[in-house]
């Protein structure tokens, strides 16, 4: 009979590296995670989930990109939210919870839209994770991230069901590619003059539970990047 192989763990350090656990996973580079640097767009129910997951992985560099405010509505799937924080920027709130948390890892806080921040938070970026509810804000993100080669990972929930992608440009498919001719349509609709658009108002559905599973995807293909 065939002796068995024993195979030795070292469990000196085990009580005092908090990533322990998943730097005995054969080929995982912890250092490579360490030295990341992720831009999240969104800091809403599913913002709030990946950046959680991601800091328990140990990314490096954190930059959270939101100009909204906690509303009571974000209660119910917003882990790092409570009722105390109600009115408050969401990015500095979430940035601060985060930080206490995980004081190793470096996050920064920019309480404007997207379209309005500075390019070079996405040039020094490594990978982008979009968290937005708006699809135009999603495509917007989705044209900057091509035109500076930069992935993307990008997902969205409503009601039961979620969705995730990656895009890496030159390589894969982009939120553009296959577009279904119903989203162009709302596009579209966004720039008739004078009208208000309902679908670009109107609050998405949503359980918590959702953001939970897909933030893991998230979390997964942005670490995997």
């Amino acid at each position: 009979m065939q002796d068995k192989e024993t195979v030795k763990i070292d469990m000196s350090n085990s009580n005092s590296d908090i990533y322990d656990r998943q730097k005995r996973i054969h080929d995982f580079d912890q250092s490579a995670l360490s030295q990341g640097n992720v831009l999240i767009i969104g800091a809403g129910a599913l913002g709030n989930e990946c950046t959680k997951n991601l800091c328990q992985a140990g990314i490096g560099r954190m930059t959270l990109v939101d100009f909204d405010n906690i509303e009571v509505s974000n209660l119910n799937r917003c882990v790092w939210y409570t009722h105390d924080d109600i009115g408050s920027p969401k990015a500095i709130v979430l940035k601060d919870k985060l930080s206490s948390q995980f004081t190793d890892i470096s996050i920064n806080a920019i309480t404007q839209r997207f379209e309005d921040m500075d390019e070079q938070l996405l040039i020094d970026a490594d990978v982008v994770v979009s968290c937005v509810d708006s699809m135009d804000t999603r495509l917007t993100i989705n044209s900057y991230c091509m035109d500076f080669s930069i992935p993307l990972v990008d997902g969205g929930t409503e009601a039961f069901s979620g969705r995730v992608q990656t895009v890496i440009p030159g390589t894969t498919p982009c939120l553009e590619c296959g577009r279904r001719d119903v989203k162009q349509k709302i596009m579209n609709a966004r720039y008739r003059c004078g009208e208000l658009v309902d679908v670009f108002e109107r609050s998405t559905a949503a359980i918590s539970t959702c953001p939970t599973a897909a933030s893991s995807i998230l979390r997964a293909s942005s670490t995997g990047i």
